[in-house]
């Protein structure tokens, strides 16, 4: 919500946050040779399916981790 919102970072683009501060991403993430086959293997991913006529494969999102800390608006310890 803060990057949404906040006139501090309204001209602010491109960039990665962690709780409202800028951060560095991290090493895997600023892998040009990784980012080069994810996108080679996307491009074949819809081409296959562009040739077969069929559909884009949809992407499966992992379940969220189960996180155990504080609630941000109470501060009492949350539980999932």
């Amino acid at each position: 919500m803060y990057l949404a919102t906040s006139p501090e970072v309204a001209d602010v683009s491109g960039g990665y946050f962690v709780n409202a501060k800028r951060r560095s991403p991290s090493k895997a993430a600023q892998d040009a040779d990784a980012a080069r086959r994810l996108w080679a293997a996307s491009e074949a991913l819809v081409a296959d399916a562009a040739a077969s006529g069929g559909t884009v494969p949809t992407v499966v999102r992992p379940r969220p981790r189960l996180w155990t800390g504080r609630c941000a608006v109470s501060g009492r310890p949350r539980a999932n």
